[in-house]
């Protein structure tokens, strides 16, 4: 009778810690997907930089469809830790461009834990994708037309 009793509270507690653990309103496990889009527009032979958004823990990013005309394009880590994209257009190149970086992580829901074991599920983080994508418009450098450069003469001979 002292083994039944034992092995009820034992599917009991059990029952109870798992039910408990789902009531939280999350759907472990769930992969969430988010689209962004940037549009930057920057001057010829300049550079541009682009903090990407944080995802949880373990973030890991890279460039999915690369920029068709820079000279550099890299996703890296800065000092802060923050997940940074980095650009910059072949020298004298003028027009538009594109790259996309995927962003994926775990969003994490606080854990589960049971007792003092502190045993954790490892399905209490959502994995989670953002993929961005960021529009560039890398314009000419302005051209000082002759009246300009007069005017410019003009108001600068008092």
């Amino acid at each position: 009778m002292k083994g039944r009793i034992t092995l009820f509270s034992f599917v009991a507690a059990s029952t109870l810690a798992f039910h408990s653990c789902n009531k939280m309103g999350h759907d472990h496990g769930t992969p969430v997907t988010t689209n962004e889009t940037v549009n930057a527009t920057i001057a010829v032979n300049a550079n541009y930089t682009y903090t990407l958004p944080k995802i949880g823990s373990e973030i890991e990013s890279a460039i999915t469809v690369q920029a068709q005309h820079a000279s550099a394009s890299t996703v890296t880590t800065d000092v802060n830790g923050n997940t940074v994209y980095q650009y910059t257009p072949v020298a004298g190149y003028t027009g538009t461009d594109a790259v996309v970086v995927t962003t994926t992580g775990e969003e994490d829901h606080g854990g589960c834990h049971h007792g003092n074991q502190g045993h954790h599920h490892d399905n209490d983080a959502d994995d989670k994708t953002t993929v961005t994508t960021i529009n560039l418009t890398i314009t000419p450098a302005p051209v000082a037309t002759a009246k300009t450069a007069a005017n410019s003469l003009t108001a600068h001979s008092n």
